[in-house]
């Protein structure tokens, strides 16, 4: 059985004002999908809503590392943490 694991999680600072949560964020969790439900529950249904599309997907305008990768390429929501993981949420940047 896969450990929980206690990750340190960074929001965009805007993100984090609206929600009135604090930037940095301890959270434990085993995969990403886990760590989702469980911002969510800390700093309300507003941020899962802006992490994940409709079908329970990740949101295409939202970009999740750990530890520097970008989790669309790693397993997505399916991707294990481990003990001092740090995650970065951040919004996709397009330009031309």
């Amino acid at each position: 059985m896969i450990e929980v694991a206690e990750v340190s999680v960074t929001l965009p600072a805007p993100l984090a004002a609206a929600l009135g949560v604090s930037r940095e964020l301890k959270i434990q969790a085993r995969n990403l999908r886990e760590l989702i439900k469980a911002l969510g529950e800390r700093c309300g249904a507003a941020l899962t809503q802006r992490l994940l599309d409709q079908k329970g997907e990740l949101n295409p305008i939202i970009n999740i590392y750990i530890n520097g990768r970008n989790v669309r390429f790693t397993g997505g929501l399916e991707t294990h943490l481990t003990e001092g993981d740090k995650i970065l949420i951040l919004p996709a940047v397009a330009g031309g």
